[in-house]
């Protein structure tokens, strides 16, 4: 038993085939054992190679090649041979292969496409490559984009698309959706492909694309509701609509009110109310409390959302409130300091 030739990660192993009895006839199987240095005591407790074909005729030269190796490391390597009866051979001499450094880098992407799915999401399709050019499989992906054509000296200062799939095998179509993106935007896209070793292969072709202008308005606000009335105020409550439907988050706010009901045909002539905070999250709660109000006087309410481009919500469910009234009656109360309970007289 020989090693023949050794790659990065594999051994190549030739052998002279022995006989079924001794030196004579043809044996039934082979058993080849490995694993990184020093072989164990009981080969038998070996890791086992993938099954060998069938031994042929004594004097024949046999080979197989042992995969899966790492870089840079030993292993060692023994063979044993059974008959039909299952009697076996004792292991060879032991053998020892070094693997050679891993120095070839996967091949060049030359296919990566770009194609906008909305004005912040962009698809990115390509066809993976191999681990060692086109041979084996590719360990990881780097996928980068810019505001300027992409190059190898602009590669590091590029921004990161995160959650790049696993590389699969050479030839397999891959893609990769990129959020967050802003609209009315050029972007560059390009790829690189790493192998165990950190080899990265060559900048991919570079991919283009524009996002579309952002036309999608906020949802509108559904479950508007007065939370507190007073004398002279009103506390409005609602569920925080997004950017996008109920995607993103809303820039800002328009609340009006009105002594009749709020439409679309009556919300210009509605009353503002001043609302300086941005809104929350999607999907949190947002209070508001809008004063300076007249007391016994009924007030409807209604608010829309917008977006960065001004894209506005359609008008929300609309809610109404009537205020207390205001007596007109003053209270005093008096304490004369003597510790007795004050007394209370209307004026």
């Amino acid at each position: 038993l020989t090693v023949a030739a050794v790659t990065d990660s594999s051994a190549t192993l030739m052998w002279t085939a022995p006989g079924d009895d001794g030196t004579e006839g043809q044996a039934w199987a082979y058993d080849l054992r490995f694993g990184p240095t020093p072989a164990p005591t009981n080969l038998e407790m070996a890791p086992q190679a993938d099954s060998l074909a069938r031994p042929q005729v004594a004097g024949s030269s046999e080979q197989t090649t042992v995969a899966g190796l790492l870089a840079e490391e030993d292993y060692y390597f023994a063979l044993r041979t059974a008959d039909d009866m299952e009697n076996w051979s004792a292991f060879s001499p032991v053998v020892t292969a070094h693997t050679t450094a891993d120095t070839i880098p996967p091949a060049q992407v030359t296919d990566l496409a770009a194609a906008a799915l909305s004005h912040q999401a962009v698809e990115l399709t390509w066809t993976a490559p191999g681990d060692d050019g086109s041979t084996g499989m590719a360990f990881a992906y780097d996928v980068r984009y810019s505001l300027t054509p992409l190059t190898e000296e602009s590669w590091d200062a590029a921004s990161r698309a995160w959650a790049e799939p696993v590389p699969y095998p050479p030839g397999t179509p891959q893609s990769l959706v990129i959020e967050g993106l802003s609209d009315l935007t050029t972007y560059y896209f390009g790829l690189k492909a790493t192998d165990d070793g950190l080899n990265a292969s060559p900048l991919s072709n570079i991919a283009e694309v524009a996002t579309p202008v952002d036309d999608i308005p906020p949802e509108a606000v559904a479950d508007l509701e007065v939370a507190k009335i007073s004398i002279s105020s009103v506390a409005l409550a609602w569920t925080a609509p997004g950017d996008d439907g109920i995607d993103g988050r809303a820039q800002e706010y328009d609340l009006r009110y009105a002594q009749t009901p709020i439409t679309d045909e009556t919300w210009g002539e509605a009353t503002v109310v001043a609302i300086t905070r941005p809104p929350s999250e999607v999907g949190e709660q947002e209070k508001h409390t809008v004063y300076d109000l007249q007391p016994g006087t009924t007030y409807h309410f209604a608010l829309r959302a917008a977006d960065e481009r001004e894209n506005w919500s359609g008008l929300s469910n609309g809610v109404s409130a009537t205020l207390d009234p205001f007596t007109g009656r003053i209270w005093h109360i008096y304490n004369d300091g003597s510790g007795a309970a004050p007394t209370v007289q209307a004026g």
